[in-house]
């Protein structure tokens, strides 16, 4: 296991005007992990492609590759999403947790990736995205959207962070170099 060092210093974040709230964040990395089994009495609901995009409002102050990303979602009778995909690749103890509703009776589907924090904690359960050369893009936040047929189109109240190395380069220690903060981060969820 390699031990990541994150840390966030006022004037490192870009985009949207937030100030750092956390002197550090010390997760291990681990390899990919397999997804969690469900419990035996909760069964696969749905299978989705979903496609996550960041706001129009901060997108540019992400890289390319941040500013939209796809994975398979699986929702649970029990109301639990489990994300997929081969990037993937949360922190030791840092596993998303993520849950969804979906009401036909209103054509709404409702879902959260990770959970309400202490703006202060290092408790990060969001989806962790390895883009490569030791960068890494965090989704987390709150979403609903309206059920088209089997296409649920929305919007992703949260955050897209990604941290990038510093420079000169130390492969222990990661900055925030980008963050985009919204309430309109638009989503899609195609049923499989």
């Amino acid at each position: 296991m390699r031990l990541w060092t994150i840390v966030l210093a006022t004037g490192v974040l870009a985009g949207c005007g937030q100030p750092a709230t956390s002197p550090s964040i010390i997760p291990q990395r681990s390899a990919p992990s397999a997804p969690t089994e469900p419990s035996p009495s909760a069964s696969p609901a749905a299978t989705y492609l979903v496609t996550l995009t960041a706001s129009s409002s901060c997108a540019e102050k992400l890289p390319l590759a941040a500013r939209e990303r796809s994975y398979t979602a699986t929702l649970f009778t029990d109301g639990r999403i489990e994300w997929a995909a081969p990037t993937l690749n949360p922190p030791s103890g840092h596993r998303p947790f993520s849950s969804g509703r979906v009401d036909q009776a209103q054509a709404r589907f409702s879902f959260s990736i990770d959970v309400e924090r202490d703006p202060q904690s290092d408790d990060f359960h969001g989806l962790w995205d390895d883009l490569g050369e030791g960068t890494f893009l965090n989704i987390s936040g709150n979403g609903i959207g309206t059920i088209d047929g089997r296409r649920t189109t929305g919007t992703l109240a949260g955050l897209f962070a990604f941290f990038e190395p510093v420079v000169p380069r130390n492969p222990s220690v990661l900055l925030v170099g980008h963050y985009c903060s919204a309430s309109d981060h638009p989503f899609t969820f195609v049923q499989q």
